[in-house]
C-alpha cells in the first residue's frame, strides 16, 4: 500500500528535535562568524599590502561565508537535497585552497584565475590536467576523509538513490507497506545521518579558515625579508 502526502511539514528546525546536535550548529554559527576575523587578519598582514592571492582568497571567503549561510538556512528546512551540494561546493573551496597552498608561484596562479581561467584549463608540475581527482590526490594525505565526503555529496549533485530514498517516510516490514512523501524537506533525515553531515560541514570550513590563517603568517613572513 502506498500513500502520498504533500502537506505534511515538520515545524521543529533539527536542533530542536535533536537537542544532542545543539553544540554543532551552535559551531557552525561561530566558524561561519570566524570568516570576518579570519579575512581582516589576512588584509592586514604586513601592515595591508597586498598579493593577487590576497584577492583570490576574499572570493574564497566571500563564497564560503554565503555556502555556510545556505547550509545552515536549508538544514533548517530539513532540505538536505539542497543543503548536499552546498557542501560539495565548499569542498571545492578547500582542494583549490590546498593545492594553491602547496605552490612556490601561487600569485601567478591566482592572477590567471582572476583573469576567468579555470583550473581544468591549467597543468600542474607534471603536466596533468587540474582536474577534482587530481586536487584531491594533493589534498588526500592531508584530510583522509575528503574523498568520503566527496563521493557522498556528488551523489546529491547527479540523480542516485539517495533522491529516493529520502522520499520514504515510514516502512512497516510486517506488510511491506510505505509512506511516501512528496514536499519540502526530508522529514525522516535521522539524527546519525544528520550528525555526519554537519561533522563533515564543520571539519571543511574549519579547514579552509585554518589555510587561510596560515597563508596570512606566510604572507607576513614574506614581507618581513624583503
Amino acid at each position: 500500500m502506498k500513500k502520498e502526502n504533500t502537506t505534511k511539514i515538520n515545524k521543529k528546525t533539527p536542533a530542536a528535535k535533536y537537542p544532542n546536535l545543539k553544540g554543532k550548529f551552535e559551531i557552525l554559527k561561530k566558524l561561519e562568524q570566524e570568516h570576518i576575523k579570519v579575512g581582516k587578519r589576512m588584509l592586514s598582514a604586513a601592515g595591508g599590502k597586498m598579493l593577487v592571492l590576497d584577492l583570490a582568497i576574499v572570493g574564497f571567503l566571500k563564497r564560503s561565508i554565503d555556502l555556510i549561510d545556505g547550509i545552515i538556512t536549508l538544514i533548517n528546512s530539513w532540505n538536505i537535497i539542497g543543503a548536499a551540494p552546498l557542501v560539495r561546493l565548499q569542498l571545492d573551496n578547500l582542494l583549490r585552497l590546498y593545492y594553491l597552498s602547496t605552490l612556490k608561484n601561487s600569485d601567478d596562479i591566482a592572477l590567471e584565475i582572476l583573469k576567468g581561467r579555470s583550473f581544468l584549463d591549467m597543468e600542474d608540475s607534471e603536466g596533468k590536467k587540474i582536474t577534482d581527482a587530481r586536487l584531491r590526490y594533493y589534498a588526500r594525505s592531508q584530510y583522509p576523509w575528503l574523498d568520503k565526503v566527496y563521493e557522498e555529496t556528488s551523489k546529491f549533485i547527479h540523480f542516485s538513490d539517495k533522491h529516493y530514498f529520502l522520499t520514504v517516510n515510514s516502512f512497516k516490514e510486517q506488510t511491506g507497506s510505505f509512506e511516501l512523501f512528496i514536499g519540502k524537506g526530508a522529514i525522516n533525515w535521522p539524527e546519525s545521518e544528520l550528525n555526519t553531515f554537519l561533522d563533515a560541514v564543520i571539519c571543511i570550513t574549519d579547514a579552509i579558515l585554518k589555510l587561510i590563517i596560515g597563508w596570512a603568517i606566510t604572507k607576513q613572513l614574506h614581507f618581513d625579508k624583503l
